[in-house]
């Protein structure tokens, strides 16, 4: 453990842009939608709630806007600029969605959904910062470690169902709530994901 937590602060310090930097491919789930300005005037997309943009000389990604997608590619990281050159895109087997029947207002809930294997526990974790923490086959974290907490978890049965209730309190109105769920199985193979993250501004 300690030593994942070390790996996991050193991939971290990459996000403060201190060097120009291409790291070894990374493997990545989010849901991509356009963009018409960023810092990479190459990249015309990027994933939903997160500073990642995306490019690609091999795949069209206009096909996959809107959708939340596994991929692989090159990440460049530059000061205050993070761009995936995507090399592979698929439809992602696990994801999280959000519903808010009364929109994101305090008082509220949100229902939170994940298709994560049967057996999987599903963890929930808040961030106050997003980052890029690439940590090989499992994934992207996108938020920043140092301000990330766990909220809490459930087994997944091939679907794991969470309401978020939104207190009632005025001094949230415009904060951003930004998470990222992250699953763990053992059977009948071990498996470890990271999802897509996901973001909403509370109103009131």
């Amino acid at each position: 453990m300690n030593k994942f937590l070390a790996s996991l602060l050193a991939s971290a310090c990459l996000t403060l842009g201190a060097v120009e930097a291409q790291l070894p491919g990374v493997t990545l789930n989010g849901r991509v939608e356009r963009v018409t300005s960023g810092c990479d005037p190459a990249a015309g997309y990027r994933i939903t709630c997160s500073d990642v943009q995306l490019k690609s000389s091999t795949v069209d990604l206009s096909q996959w806007v809107n959708r939340t997608v596994t991929l692989t590619g090159t990440p460049e990281v530059r000061v205050g600029c993070i761009t995936v050159d995507v090399a592979t895109i698929e439809n992602a087997a696990a994801r999280t969605t959000l519903l808010a029947l009364g929109g994101y207002r305090i008082g509220t809930s949100v229902i939170i959904t994940t298709t994560a294997p049967a057996g999987a526990v599903v963890a929930y974790v808040f961030g106050a910062e997003n980052a890029f923490v690439p940590l090989g086959q499992f994934g992207t974290y996108l938020m920043d470690p140092l301000t990330s907490v766990y909220w809490t978890f459930d087994l997944s049965i091939g679907l794991a169902v969470r309401n978020l209730p939104i207190p009632r309190d005025p001094a949230l109105v415009g904060h951003r709530a930004l998470f990222q769920v992250v699953y763990g199985s053992v059977t009948p193979t071990f498996e470890l994901g990271i999802l897509n993250p996901n973001c909403f501004t509370i109103t009131q």
